[in-house]
């Protein structure tokens, strides 16, 4: 697995320990030198989130062989949604329930050796107001109404019964119809009443489940004067929305218990403008976390987050693997536990930071520097892997390293060289490279 090996072991190798960078000078060979002692242990675990397509066994079979060939030989968390996301409605009536396209998406997580998580969303349309029997796909981001909360929980009991090798549990989906466009806020008080009454419901089923909220998404800005309400949590890429901010503090003082705290930590700012390069709207993730953490000792999962502009779609796979490093860096730097990969399957001939292509089509399946890259972090840089910190003299080379490897990450378009140990080598454009020691 070469192409692993170099590519995401340098991504989750600069994650863990970030290079501390000094002035640039193109012209010279940029020098990178590894500390002496372990700076700090590995945290980050990989995962993904299936989307509405997936390696399913409907799809082409070879493909689909593939693609599941590539996922089965690394332990992933994956996720799948309960309704939506590839899943149909699993209780299109009260007391009706259609297990079978979740029951098939289980399946494949279980085929492929993952660490199931399931994300209780969205909920059927009889407990928002709609008709039973019947599901009107346009309302998937409606909430359930207050009355049907017990409900929802008893479902979710339901659907902790029916996968007990199930331990993970994400309560909600960005908060999905909890907005209150009257008060221009977040419904947080009614969101933690739903949240609480499935706390109890799935640690009645199982104590040894585990429970994470609030899923809010970490909405920005690219500057605090086009925003109704700023916070302070702000740098080069944007400024946070103080909003979503208030959900967590709300949800930490009347949460009726959690075992981690979940968050979507997609990069893009609300109005579509981006900082100078991708690799700094990474840091956001960075600022995230040291928020959060400062107010809870929960284990911070990244639920869902994309490190991608839409201009993305046009850049080589190299490009697209170095910048899917940086968010990496930033997430483990950061001490987040558990990154949930956002839609890991392409569509078509798009594949905008997906680990595999497309299986719906003849000769898909196959891996992409993305799919290299957790495949090394898994290999390489598993939890509670030492890590060395790694100063290096150039600003568009990060390094990391452990006492086998060192990885390194070339932000650039242009080629680098570089010296590590005494021996030099040469980076093509926005290459990610894992180096043994030794």
């Amino acid at each position: 697995m070469l192409i692993a090996l170099i590519s995401f072991g340098t991504l989750l190798a600069s994650a863990s320990g970030c290079a501390r960078h000094t002035t640039e000078d193109e012209t010279k060979v940029a020098q990178i030198q590894v500390d002496s002692k372990p700076t700090a242990n590995m945290r980050l675990r990989a995962g993904i989130t299936h989307t509405q397509f997936s390696a399913d066994t409907y799809n082409q079979p070879a493909s689909v062989a593939a693609g599941r060939e590539l996922i089965s030989g690394r332990p992933l968390f994956q996720n799948q949604h309960i309704m939506g996301w590839g899943a149909l409605n699993p209780q299109p009536a009260p007391g009706i329930y259609d297990w079978a396209s979740l029951d098939a998406r289980m399946e494949l997580i279980r085929q492929t050796s993952g660490t199931p998580v399931i994300t209780l969303c969205c909920a059927p349309d009889w407990m928002k107001g709609g008709v039973a029997g019947q599901t009107d796909w346009s309302n998937l981001d409606v909430a359930p109404s207050p009355d049907h909360y017990g409900e929802f929980a008893a479902m979710a009991g339901e659907i902790a019964r029916r996968y007990p090798d199930v331990k993970y549990f994400q309560v909600w989906h960005g908060l999905k119809g909890f907005f209150d466009k009257q008060r221009g806020r977040w419904n947080y008080e009614g969101y933690t009443d739903l949240y609480n009454l499935v706390y109890r419901q799935l640690k009645s089923v199982n104590p040894e489940i585990q429970v994470g909220g609030p899923y809010v998404i970490m909405d920005s800005w690219s500057e605090s004067s086009k925003m109704t309400k700023p916070s302070k949590v702000r740098g080069s890429w944007g400024v946070v929305d103080q909003r979503a901010l208030d959900v967590i503090s709300y949800w930490l003082k009347k949460k009726e218990g959690a075992d981690f705290i979940t968050l979507d930590m997609s990069l893009p700012n609300k109005d579509g403008i981006w900082p100078v390069d991708a690799f700094q709207a990474s840091e956001k993730m960075s600022a995230l976390a040291q928020w959060v953490m400062r107010r809870t000792n929960l284990p911070l999962w990244a639920a869902r987050w994309n490190p991608f502009p839409p201009s993305a779609k046009e850049w080589s796979q190299a490009r697209q693997s170095a910048v899917l490093s940086s968010a990496f860096l930033q997430m483990a730097l950061a001490n987040v536990e558990v990154e949930l990969l956002w839609e890991p399957q392409g569509k078509g001939s798009s594949c905008t930071g997906c680990l595999w292509t497309d299986t719906r089509l003849s000769g898909g399946g196959q891996p992409t520097l993305a799919y290299a890259a957790v495949d090394g972090l898994a290999e390489n840089f598993p939890p509670d892997m030492p890590l060395m910190n790694a100063e290096t003299s150039s600003q568009s080379v990060t390094a990391v390293s452990s006492p086998t490897m060192t990885a390194v990450i070339n932000q650039a378009e242009r080629p680098q060289e570089i010296e590590v140990d005494g021996l030099r080598y040469r980076l093509t454009p926005y290459e990610v490279r894992m180096l043994p020691r030794g």
